[in-house]
């Protein structure tokens, strides 16, 4: 929360890119968490079946319940958020699961949302432009947004399934990101952004390392 309170950054093109950054970090974070997360419990699980006798194993150990809670379960000023089983837990945060979906969705709505809200006209007017600027990275961010939103995350023939750059969902489908998608959206949005820039003021905006070419010397995680 320093990093944010402290931020002044006089460009607001630049200061966009920064939160595309940050919330590509974020959703690279909680996927490594997850991932973590899953590999604690089937740890956990082998250890119980070392430990404990043959006798005295549960007959499904995935069907095992844990809790989610403000506090100790027993604790009576505390909240019970909700009960899950591991194997509810596993198959929650696999790759193909519901909070990694959710992960992507929320990042795209919200990307949108920041500059719908504040950066477009901040930008526009750094630019000088006339009319609000279009970006056509963002337009189309705007499209799956609506069909996150609007109809129950699923691609729209009127508004996801007209995307061109971003084309990766018929109409019907489940807007289903990958990583490798969320990285390729805001990759191009920042391109767009950066070309944008340079073209109305003849100036190169630099923003620093994030979403550039792999290679030169710097360190991937996956």
């Amino acid at each position: 929360m320093k990093d944010i309170q402290q931020r002044n950054i006089a460009s607001p093109t630049k200061e966009y890119i920064e939160r595309l950054h940050e919330y590509m970090l974020l959703y690279q974070d909680a996927s490594r968490g997850r991932h973590l997360l899953v590999k604690e419990t089937n740890e956990y699980q082998s250890q119980i079946k070392k430990l404990l006798p043959k006798d005295k194993l549960p007959v499904n150990i995935d069907s095992l319940t844990m809790t989610y809670a403000t506090s100790d379960p027993d604790d009576p000023n505390g909240i019970i958020i909700g009960h899950t089983t591991q194997r509810q837990l596993k198959e929650r945060n696999s790759d193909n699961g519901i909070n990694a979906y959710l992960q992507a969705h929320s990042i795209i709505v919200l990307a949108y949302a920041i500059w719908d809200a504040h950066y477009r006209k901040l930008i526009t007017h750094e630019l000088n432009e006339q009319k609000e600027i279009d970006i056509n990275s963002i337009g189309e961010l705007r499209r799956f947004r609506h069909d996150i939103i609007h109809n129950k995350g699923i691609c729209s023939l009127e508004h996801s399934a007209k995307n061109k750059i971003f084309n990766w969902f018929n109409e019907g489908e489940q807007l289903t990101f990958t990583s490798t998608n969320l990285v390729e959206i805001f990759f191009s949005i920042k391109e767009e952004l950066l070309n944008a820039y340079t073209s109305r003021t003849g100036k190169t905006l630099s923003t620093g390392k994030f979403l550039t070419r792999a290679g030169h010397g710097h360190k991937v995680i996956r």
